[in-house]
């Protein structure tokens, strides 16, 4: 008897501690009133900062010229050419690898310290990209002022490398301080200069100015009336312009011009003839063919006497 009340109680007690834990109130919100008896308040600024990283801005997707590194380029090979005119002109080509796709030449310095030329070629990159590592090749062709330079031999540095080139003469330029010569001495040397050249048949491709019917001289750097008449020869002078025109309606031809008329000292002088093709707007020939000579003189008891000092082929 004494075990079931004792049961009983315990079931009880079990029964008012479990009523207890699932008891509510009854008047606590649900999660959803709670929402709906929020007061009307604006929402905070939940604006999300940008998390962009530099260069992905569209402002800043394109690098500025200062956003670029430069560096010397490297250079495999060159080749220094010296043109066949007078004043003799020198260029040089250099050849080299770009190390990839971003990779282009930039800047080409050039610095004469008496008889070295120091060139110093430069590669840009854009800082900071992405490139295609593909090696490319490049030639370039780098034209160096020599007019003016006095014979001898020269050094030309690029990058490292070195070659040089020889001046046999002086290098000087087209009808420089031609007017320390009389108009006696120009006459003279117009004379014999021509003389050599289409008497003695001494300039090159000689043969093409003789198979027309008339040499044609332009009258640049000279005074027609000095020109002389020479044995079996017909000489028409005409302007640039005239020349032109007979090659615009007659065809293309050759024809000569004076290139220099220098009085290097009182007593030597040095004169350059040269002959080129007159092309017409409508042809599209091109000609490897023509040239000059440069006549050194020198002034004697006897007067002048000249010496053909270099010859070329255009």
């Amino acid at each position: 008897m004494k075990s079931r009340v004792e049961v009983t109680i315990l079931f009880l007690l079990v029964f008012v501690l479990m009523s207890a834990c699932t008891a509510t109130t009854g008047n606590e919100p649900s999660a959803n009133e709670l929402l709906d008896t929020k007061p009307d308040m604006p929402l905070a600024d939940t604006a999300v900062p940008s998390t962009l990283t530099p260069g992905t801005n569209e402002d800043t997707a394109v690098a500025a010229e200062s956003d670029t590194t430069t560096n010397l380029a490297a250079i495999q090979g060159m080749q220094i050419m010296l043109l066949e005119s007078f004043p003799v002109q020198v260029n040089v080509a250099i050849f080299g690898m770009l190390p990839d796709g971003c990779t282009s030449l930039g800047a080409i310095d050039i610095e004469q310290n008496g008889n070295t030329f120091d060139i110093t070629v430069h590669t840009v990159r854009p800082k900071g990209m992405m490139c295609t590592q593909v090696v490319s090749e490049f030639e370039e062709s780098i034209s160096l002022d020599v007019v003016g330079l006095k014979a001898g031999t020269y050094t030309v540095n690029v990058n490292g490398m070195s070659d040089t080139f020889t001046l046999d003469v002086d290098n000087g330029s087209a009808n420089e301080e031609a007017s320390e010569l009389s108009e006696v001495d120009l006459q003279e040397l117009l004379r014999q200069t021509l003389t050599m050249a289409l008497v003695d048949q001494s300039i090159p491709d000689y043969g093409l100015l003789a198979g027309q019917p008339n040499i044609v001289l332009s009258n640049e750097g000279i005074d027609p009336d000095m020109l002389p008449t020479l044995p079996g020869v017909d000489l028409v002078v005409m302007s640039p312009e005239e020349i032109q025109k007979q090659a615009d309606e007659d065809g293309d031809f050759l024809y000569l011009r004076f290139d220099e008329i220098t009085a290097v000292s009182a007593t030597t002088a040095r004169v350059s003839l040269s002959s080129f093709w007159a092309v017409a707007k409508t042809s599209d020939m091109l000609y490897l063919s023509g040239g000059g000579f440069a006549v050194e003189f020198t002034r004697t008891a006897d007067g002048w006497q000249g010496e053909i000092s270099l010859q070329w082929i255009s």
